[in-house]
């Protein structure tokens, strides 16, 4: 069984000179993993040192054996969503066909041109561009989780402003055609977590020190410790001031816990 997501759309942002034409995939980042019984946040990365004015890019995720569910509806998210400096500059739809089961392999396809008034994808370093979000029940098994790059027909990866086919970096690897990557799948361990809801800082407990961890993630971006959603403690798919203010009210006042969808 496949699902096929297709996300369009292209972003604006500010130009940086960097590498070449790089996609990077990250789960749960920066822990790059995947967590039984927890909501989990597969975010899709991009960097390139030129003007990209189109993307169609493939993946398919496979090894894992347990059930999996890709939530419609985590806090204000959708399944497929555009984040950081995309927001509010993107045309941006998605489709999703073949809900049958719940089992892999699966596929998402990202693609699109840059329509007026949309001018495409400057050059910039990397920066989080897309997240997915899905479900792992109770009960599974530990193993491994992984994501390939495909091609999907009938347009080829990425396309400059000069209307060029570029095949991007995956992972350090240097894919050899448009039509036919050839760098390896990434893995990722599915794993159980013992976390402490509202324990951003992992030291076991829910206190004053998380409330710092998020203050510096929302002011500074620093990391937080995966899985995200145990620091999402209002449950509104985001890790922003909401969640400092839910859980001071906790830690000072005591106010409601943080969010059931916590492991």
């Amino acid at each position: 069984m496949k699902i096929i997501i297709s996300i369009i759309g292209l972003l604006l942002i500010s130009s940086i000179a960097v590498a070449a034409n790089n996609v990077e995939v990250h789960i749960n980042y920066p822990a790059d993993t995947v967590f039984i019984g927890s909501y989990n946040q597969l975010e899709i990365w991009i960097e390139n040192d030129v003007d990209v004015i189109g993307l169609h890019l493939g993946f398919e995720f496979s090894g894992y054996s347990g059930t999996i569910t890709w939530d419609m509806n985590y806090g204000d998210f959708p399944p497929a969503n555009v984040e950081n400096d995309a927001r509010g500059a993107i045309l941006f739809t998605y489709l999703a066909y073949g809900f049958e089961d719940n089992y892999l392999p699966d596929s998402i396809l990202i693609g699109g041109p840059a329509i007026p008034p949309y001018e495409g994808l400057p050059a910039g370093n990397l920066r989080k561009c897309y997240t997915l979000h899905f479900y792992i029940p109770e009960g599974i098994s530990e193993q491994n989780f992984c994501i390939d790059n495909i091609f999907i027909s009938p347009v080829g990866w990425a396309f400059d402003d000069g209307y060029q086919a570029i095949a991007p970096d995956y992972h350090g690897c240097q894919n050899s055609s448009t039509g036919n990557p050839d760098c390896p799948a990434i893995c990722y361990p599915v794993r159980t977590t013992a976390r402490v809801c509202g324990d951003t800082n992992d030291d076991g407990n829910a206190n004053l020190a998380d409330l710092v961890t998020i203050l510096h993630f929302i002011f500074h971006e620093y990391p937080i410790l995966s899985p995200w959603v145990i620091s999402d403690v209002d449950c509104d798919g985001r890790l922003n001031i909401g969640d400092l203010n839910y859980l001071a009210n906790y830690v000072f006042f005591g106010g409601p816990m943080p969010c059931q969808y916590c492991p």
